[in-house]
């Protein structure tokens, strides 16, 4: 336990490690129990078939695909990631309830300590950066630290979960205050509207969870269904408005996130059952009015409901609506006791995955994973057996 809050702190502080560090961890921990305890690690069957069709989807698409070579590299690339996430799933799972309450205990105080790192970087001009860079004579922007901001926004209800079922209130205290202090000064608006969220929804979950859980993933399924159709509409509606008087939502680009989804959308429409392949946008040209967003190419979509149906349309849609059932029944599972802490994390990562990165960034996807090996690990027993 002790190597796995130093994995997680070194992922804040470096969050591209994400996407090998799942699966280097976990296969060492695999070997050492097989070699040493003479143990094996049980894999959990139903996220095993829930990764292959993932993975069945991926690879399909380079049928259909608009750059098929480039859909096969991100399909193995992904794929390695989800089967290679298992071990670390399954050992977190199998976790002796010693290492889990050391882990339980520390890891709260792992993330204050990562996010004060963060915050002396933000307020006081990236003392650490330079000093192991050398870099010393041009400005930074804080927006590089955004990856690290998200991250440990994602890991956040764990720590305040662990410590509050523990009754570590002043734990709870300080680790909420210097999220604060980062919150501040971040750039990254998708986590400060994340922690409102998940604020929200562990407050609604502790008061009505029979109505809000089902609730949450209804309501996520219909954003996945329904994206393409709303994003025209709210560009034409909302765009002008935002860009001539939303301050604080022009500083969130807005404005060129509405035009942004309104092209997507549109290109959508020309093959809604099949979609271009995975990681399409990325090698296309969009026919776009650019006036808020000068360029009629973009990396990503910066939105995963128009991600999937890019890349896969209703066949992708119909996939990931059952990835999200198979999630809600998995919550629904667990001991009652942790369900609040299981949809808070699916309610802040949702956030992070409709308006921010690439869902199929290798950091990301790794991070993704972590959480549902965190998951494992925080549960009154046991994923793994499932």
């Amino acid at each position: 336990m002790w190597a796995l809050l130093l994995f997680t702190s070194f992922g804040v502080v470096y969050p591209l490690s994400f996407g090998f560090m799942p699966i280097l961890y976990g296969l060492l921990c695999t070997a050492l129990l097989y070699f040493v305890a003479k143990k094996r690690i049980n894999i959990n069957r139903h996220l095993l078939y829930a990764f292959i069709g993932l993975i069945i989807l991926f690879f399909s698409s380079s049928l259909w695909a608009y750059n098929a070579e480039e859909t096969i590299s991100r399909s193995i690339k992904v794929s390695i990631l989800l089967l290679g996430s298992l071990p670390l799933i399954g050992v977190l799972a199998a976790a002796p309830e010693s290492s889990r309450q050391i882990f339980i205990k520390w890891f709260p105080v792992s993330l204050i300590l990562q996010a004060s790192i963060v915050s002396i970087e933000l307020y006081y001009n990236f003392p650490l950066y330079r000093l192991f860079t050398g870099v010393d004579d041009i400005g930074i922007p804080t927006h590089i630290l955004n990856k690290h901001a998200g991250t440990l926004i994602m890991l956040l209800p764990f720590g305040l979960f662990f410590s509050l079922s523990n009754k570590r209130f002043m734990t709870v205290a300080i680790l909420s205050l210097v999220t604060l202090i980062l919150l501040f000064k971040t750039d990254s608006q998708a986590a400060q509207l994340a922690v409102i969220i998940g604020l929200l929804a562990y407050a609604l979950c502790k008061v009505m969870p029979r109505l809000f859980i089902p609730g949450v993933f209804a309501f996520a399924i219909f954003i996945l269904v329904a994206m393409p159709f709303m994003a025209p509409v709210a560009f034409d509606k909302f765009a002008e408005g935002i860009h001539e008087n939303g301050k604080i939502s022009r500083q969130a680009s807005s404005d060129m996130r509405l035009e942004n989804y309104d092209f997507i959308s549109k290109k959508i429409m020309e093959k809604p059952v099949t979609g271009f392949g995975m990681d399409a946008t990325r090698f296309m040209t969009f026919e776009t009015e650019k006036k808020f967003f000068p360029s009629d190419t973009i990396m990503h979509p910066h939105n995963m409901a128009l991600q999937v149906w890019i890349e896969f349309g209703v066949i992708g849609i119909v996939t990931f609506s059952g990835l999200f059932v198979f999630l809600y029944l998995c919550i629904q599972r667990s001991n009652p006791h942790d369900r609040c802490l299981f949809v808070t994390v699916f309610c802040v990562a949702i956030v992070f995955l409709m308006v921010s990165w690439s869902i199929w960034a290798s950091w990301f996807v790794g991070l993704l994973l972590f959480l549902i090996g965190l998951s494992a690990l925080s549960r009154s027993r046991n994923l793994a057996a499932d």
